[in-house]
């Protein structure tokens, strides 16, 4: 009888051990992963404000692009938004003689975060913007250049001041890229450091895995 309770106890004793090591072996592995979503604030300066000079930008580097002027930047596939003084452009419609999938919209926000998701199909490509070409005996001169609309509203202008001082709306801005990825801005600052302006100074999320998703 004592030995039937003791290889019993035993019994007992195994079973419960080898439940408790099955329940540990179940636990799921955690797995980690790295973001695709790439930040960044980069500051772009348009040295010659009455010319036909931009500075161009690319998200898969997040850096200016060098090479791109206006002699060629309708035939380059390496840049996705591009600016000049209040100007913008990206790499689509009348700023693109490639198979380029540019464009731009805007996202009806002044909040950077609380946009999520890029909404597909709902970019605008470039047409024309009025470029100043100089000063005037009466007013600024101007010439059709190719541009995106949307950005029209990206600044306050006070024209009060001499010369007008320039404040940005925080507006958000989504992005379709020259490859048809997303990235989302919101342009910060006209000015630099110094106080000079034509000095765009914008921060971005850039979805490097070519999805919709943006935060």
């Amino acid at each position: 009888m004592k030995t039937l309770n003791f290889l019993t106890l035993l019994l007992i004793a195994g079973t419960i051990g080898f439940s408790s090591c099955k329940k540990d072996d179940d636990k799921p592995v955690e797995e980690t992963s790295e973001t695709t979503l790439k930040t960044g604030e980069i500051s772009l300066s348009s040295t010659e404000l009455y010319k036909d000079d931009w500075v161009y930008f690319s998200f898969a580097t997040g850096a200016q692009v060098n090479g791109v002027d206006s002699t060629n930047f309708t035939t380059k596939t390496n840049w996705d938004i591009a600016f000049h003084s209040r100007l913008g452009r990206t790499n689509s419609g009348a700023s693109s003689d490639t198979e380029a999938k540019g464009g731009v919209y805007y996202a009806n926000s002044t909040d950077f975060d609380v946009i999520d998701k890029a909404i597909e199909n709902t970019v605008l490509v470039d047409d024309s913007v009025s470029l100043i070409t100089g000063i005037g005996n009466y007013g600024p001169t101007y010439k059709k250049v190719s541009g995106n609309e949307v950005f029209d509203g990206a600044f306050d202008v006070d024209y009060t001041q001499h010369p007008p001082v320039y404040t940005p709306t925080k507006k958000v801005y989504v992005v379709q890229t020259a490859t048809g990825k997303y990235a989302k801005i919101q342009i910060t600052s006209y000015y630099n450091a110094e106080g000079e302006s034509g000095h765009i100074t914008f921060k971005y999320a850039y979805q490097s895995d070519g999805s919709t998703n943006l935060k």
